[in-house]
């Protein structure tokens, strides 16, 4: 990512800009944010930073964005140079995320496909999924599809217990506020 003085505030402005562009800038007052208690700018607000940070220490050149929403970290990392792809399935997400210029495809996440994923090194997420069954059941295709992929996970419930259920499945180490996980080689699912 490009870095300078301020380059945490120059890719903020720059996302909330193109948001206020395509009229998404009052996402706090829709009933979709009441229900999830987390704005879309809330989040990227507060990890913005932090994402800034992993991508910079782990030379990150492309990523796949599951439950990627209305494209918002995907905007910020196709601004710097890297090569993106999300998958979401709220119609309404998937029409802003384009308006911002992401590459997003309407699929569920939990039946994403190895072809879903090829030309991707990693993968990344935030808490696409709140119900603990669903968290089990994308963990299992993720095993599934995702060899070889790094994926790097922020978050705090389902998907975490998930795939510390498998910790002799993965390899799995904290860095930077994020949970960085490699599937290992000898994994039969």
């Amino acid at each position: 990512m490009k870095h300078n003085g301020n380059s945490h505030t120059i890719l903020f402005i720059t996302v909330v800009k193109s948001l206020k562009d395509i009229g998404y800038e009052n996402y706090h007052k829709t009933t979709e944010y009441k229900e999830t208690k987390k704005s879309m700018f809330g989040y990227f607000i507060t990890n913005n930073q932090e994402f800034e940070a992993l991508v910079k220490r782990e030379k990150i050149k492309n990523l796949i964005d599951l439950g990627c929403g209305a494209g918002i970290i995907l905007k910020a990392a196709q601004d710097n140079g890297i090569k993106v792809k999300g998958f979401e399935l709220d119609p309404k997400l998937i029409f802003y995320a384009k308006k911002l210029g992401v590459p997003v495809k309407k699929k569920d996440i939990l039946k994403i496909t190895t072809k879903d994923l090829e030309g991707f090194d990693n993968i990344y997420f935030w808490e696409p999924l709140a119900d603990y069954e669903l968290a089990e059941k994308f963990v299992a295709n993720l095993m599934k599809v995702s060899k070889g992929k790094t994926i790097y996970y922020k978050g705090y419930g389902g998907i975490k217990s998930a795939f510390e259920k498998r910790k002799h499945e993965v390899d799995m180490k904290t860095t930077g506020g994020f949970l960085k996980i490699r599937i290992k080689d000898a994994v039969t699912v």
